[in-house]
């Protein structure tokens, strides 16, 4: 699988189904918050130890302080002036994403199932490139995942990863037939839920 992706996160905990990570922040000098990746978008956890690389899709992203005595409270300054009159406090915040594990990649082969092990805690997290999103959604077959995932946000999940796998292929209409045909079949004892989905991702 080709890679080309850009580290984003240091895994803080994870579990079979999901894994949360820590927003790395490349340059200390720079007095702002890490870029969280995108919701909806793919992530791949770097299996280092276990042999395989895990692939995810983000669900959540949370701001807050490093810890439980930092707690930020409103200090009624613009983001220069807090940047010039309390540089400080960006080194104690910090921004977490979630992410639903979908598959994983060994030996160059993507598998669309649950992995034989979880990412491990401090396992680097990456953004994927459009070429290995295209080469992820190749195969459909994780959207059940995402649609079995529990989350309260399901259908905002979904339509926010099938646009941004849409626009990574190239705004390719074909894409977004066969995702409607596989939601299809995935809800088609759900009307009502398959038609929302199905208006929300119309390009």
């Amino acid at each position: 699988m080709s890679d080309n992706s850009k580290k984003v996160g240091e895994i803080v905990s994870s579990n079979t189904s999901s894994f949360t990570a820590q927003c790395i922040k490349e340059d200390s000098s720079v007095l702002t918050l890490p870029q969280a990746p995108y919701f909806g978008s793919f992530v791949i956890a770097k299996g280092e130890e276990i042999g395989f690389d895990i692939i995810a899709v983000v669900f959540d992203i949370s701001s807050g302080s490093i810890d439980s005595v930092h707690r930020p409270t409103a200090m009624n300054l613009s983001r220069l002036e807090l940047r010039h009159q309390q540089p400080q406090i960006f080194d104690l915040l910090k921004t977490d994403f979630s992410a639903i594990t979908i598959g994983y990649i060994k030996d160059g082969k993507i598998t669309h199932s649950v992995p034989p092990h979880p990412p491990q805690i401090h396992d680097f997290v990456y953004s994927c490139s459009n070429n290995q999103v295209k080469e992820i959604t190749d195969n459909l077959d994780y959207i059940r995942a995402l649609l079995n995932s529990g989350s309260s946000m399901c259908e905002d999940i979904i339509e926010a990863n099938l646009r941004f796998a849409y626009i990574a292929r190239g705004k390719n209409r074909d894409f977004l037939i066969g995702a409607g045909r596989e939601l299809s079949n995935l809800l088609k004892d759900n009307y009502d839920r398959l038609s929302a989905i199905l208006r929300r991702i119309k390009p």
